[in-house]
C-alpha cells in the first residue's frame, strides 16, 4: 500500500528529495482511488490542470471538498473567471471564503462597476498577496473616488451600494 502510493506520486512528478514530496505522499495515501478521482473530476476542468494544481500544492487536497466547490462556485459563477484559470490558483482554496476571497472580490467588482478597473485582474494578485498590499492597490488608490469604502470594515453591504453580482450559471457539463 505505501509503496504503490510512493509511486504514485513519483509518476505525479514529485521528486523524493523535494519538500512537497511527503505532503503529495500524505494527501496520495490518506485517499481512496475513488475520493481522489471525485475531487479530481468535480470541477470540470481537463486532468492536466487538476495535476498542474496538485503539483503547485500538494495539500489542496486537504482541503474540505465543499470549501473547495463554494469558493470554485463564487470565483467562477459570481467573479466571473474561467474554471481552468481558477483551479490553477490552488492557493485560493486555502482561504476563508467569507473573511478574505469574497471581501477582496467585492472590491474589485466595485471598481469595475465604477469604471475604475477595465478588466478582472489575475486570481492571485487579488487572493495571494499580503492585506497591507492588497489595500494599498486596489482601495488607498481609489479612496477619494469610492468614499463608501465602509463596506470593507463591514459596516455596509454591497447591496446597499446599489450594486450585485451577475449570476452566471456553471456546470462541469457545460
Amino acid at each position: 500500500m505505501f509503496s504503490k502510493a510512493v509511486e504514485k506520486v513519483i509518476e505525479l512528478g514529485f521528486e523524493p528529495c523535494q519538500h512537497n514530496f511527503c505532503i503529495a505522499l500524505t494527501a496520495v495515501s490518506g485517499q481512496t482511488q475513488r475520493q481522489w478521482d471525485h475531487k479530481r473530476m468535480s470541477f470540470g476542468v481537463s486532468e492536466g490542470d487538476v495535476l498542474l494544481a496538485f503539483k503547485k500544492l500538494p495539500k489542496c487536497m486537504y482541503f474540505l471538498e465543499k470549501k473547495i466547490m463554494s469558493t470554485f462556485n463564487f470565483l467562477v459563477n459570481k467573479m466571473g473567471w474561467e474554471p481552468a484559470e481558477v483551479i490553477r490558483v490552488p492557493l485560493a482554496f486555502g482561504y476563508t471564503l467569507k473573511k478574505r476571497t469574497m471581501p477582496r472580490c467585492l472590491v474589485v467588482r466595485v471598481l469595475q462597476l465604477k469604471g475604475l478597473a477595465k478588466k478582472i485582474p489575475y486570481i492571485s494578485s487579488i487572493l495571494v498577496q499580503p492585506e497591507r498590499n492588497f489595500i494599498r492597490a486596489y482601495v488607498v488608490r481609489q479612496q477619494k473616488r469610492i468614499p463608501q469604502w465602509q463596506i470593507l470594515q463591514g459596516e455596509m453591504s454591497i447591496c446597499e451600494l446599489g450594486f450585485a453580482f451577475e449570476e452566471k450559471s456553471w456546470t462541469k457539463d457545460a
